[in-house]
């Protein structure tokens, strides 16, 4: 249950899920400027997206997650590993909410359920990054354990201008 009284789902995307995540995808650029895609650049076609997700349900140590709300995808979110066996243990998460949906619980709730997850199937360590500005989701990851563990500069450039990008990570062992 959110903050709002909704009542959120979160669970690992199907390959039937695909041509729904698609322009809720899209639509993630249109209303932040926290993506690393601007508006217009994915351009997966059901078929990749569907490719995407399969690959991402063949191993145990990859996920992609949904966050839906009467039957509309509200969130998006994966975890990605390395087959490399001294790399297997982390995970690299990317995470987006619809707008209408921020400041309600949504990415809270999303990430409780990666976390939950990335200990199940033996993760010792998730990993982020995020722009330096971004005040709502430094907040967000702080609040579910993350740490700052680093510092990039001129990660991005938007609109003509360089962004800095925090790298934080959470250890789960």
């Amino acid at each position: 249950m959110l903050k709002n009284g909704l009542q959120l789902t979160v669970r690992q995307a199907v390959e039937d899920d695909a041509e729904a995540m698609i322009p809720v995808i899209q639509q993630f650029a249109y209303e932040s400027k926290n993506k690393t895609w601007e508006p217009g650049e994915f351009s997966y076609t059901p078929e990749q997206e569907r490719e995407f997700i399969r690959r991402a349900n063949t191993t145990d140590r990859n996920t992609f997650v949904l966050g839906i709300i009467d039957d509309e995808i509200v969130s998006v979110a994966n975890v990605s590993t390395s087959t490399r066996t001294r790399l297997q243990y982390v995970g690299e998460i990317g995470i987006s909410v619809l707008k209408k949906y921020w400041h309600i619980g949504v990415g809270t709730a999303v990430m409780h359920f990666i976390i939950d997850w990335a200990g199940e199937v033996g993760l010792r360590k998730l990993n982020l990054s995020v722009r330096s500005d971004h005040k709502a989701g430094i907040a967000l990851y702080e609040k579910v354990g993350f740490v700052r563990e680093g510092l990039r500069t001129r990660t991005m450039c938007i609109d003509g201008e360089f962004v800095d990008t925090i790298d934080m990570g959470l250890q789960l062992d």
